[in-house]
């Protein structure tokens, strides 16, 4: 390729991404279509499932879909080809949910394992998926606003002591924590 030919190429993809940024500041394309990663409210829509695909796939990443029937669309994007099928795929349908990690890999028949994981407390915390007081460990309650290691200890030895926490208001019966903590960590739970 000659330079001449080289720059000319360069132009091209220059004023293309030009345009490109021109028409999105005009409101052109409608980017608010598009599925937010990060929304305003701090929380996913009613309906949506986010989970994250990793392991050996094409395209990992964090997917935000509206039916559960979609796990399968999104693992067939994510896997160069090869679908998920039959009992995975049943899996999928009936035990994803917002907060799960799928992981995929090839066991050496080149076939596709899938395990199912959870998500750390901060990926969830970031992309505004709940969080379940009764399954939190002492590492996950000092993520929060306003929980340090002591608060967090109480919270674990009272659960241990009455049970599991279902609501968040059930942490007042912990030493320390009262309404302000709870309005402060709230965001973070499902109303």
């Amino acid at each position: 390729m000659s330079e001449r030919h080289h720059r000319f190429v360069l132009c091209i993809v220059a004023l293309v991404l030009a345009l490109m940024l021109m028409a999105k500041s005009r409101g052109i394309f409608r980017w608010e279509d598009t599925p937010a990663l990060f929304l305003p409210e701090g929380t996913p829509p009613s309906g949506t499932v986010t989970i994250r695909i990793d392991g050996n796939v094409v395209n990992p990443g964090i997917y935000q879909y509206r039916h559960a029937d979609d796990t399968i669309t999104v693992m067939k994007m994510t896997v160069a080809g090869h679908g998920a099928h039959g009992a995975q795929a049943s899996f999928l349908n009936h035990c994803v949910n917002s907060g799960d990690v799928v992981w995929v890999t090839r066991n050496k028949g080149n076939l596709l394992e899938i395990e199912k994981k959870s998500m750390s407390t901060s990926e969830k915390m970031i992309l505004g998926i709940p969080l379940e007081p009764s399954k939190m460990t002492f590492e996950d309650w000092v993520k929060l606003p306003g929980i340090g290691p002591a608060t967090a200890e109480r919270i674990i030895e009272d659960r241990q002591n009455n049970g599991d926490i279902f609501c968040l208001e059930e942490l007042e019966r912990v030493p320390g924590i009262g309404k302000a903590k709870i309005r402060q960590v709230k965001k973070f739970f499902k109303n």
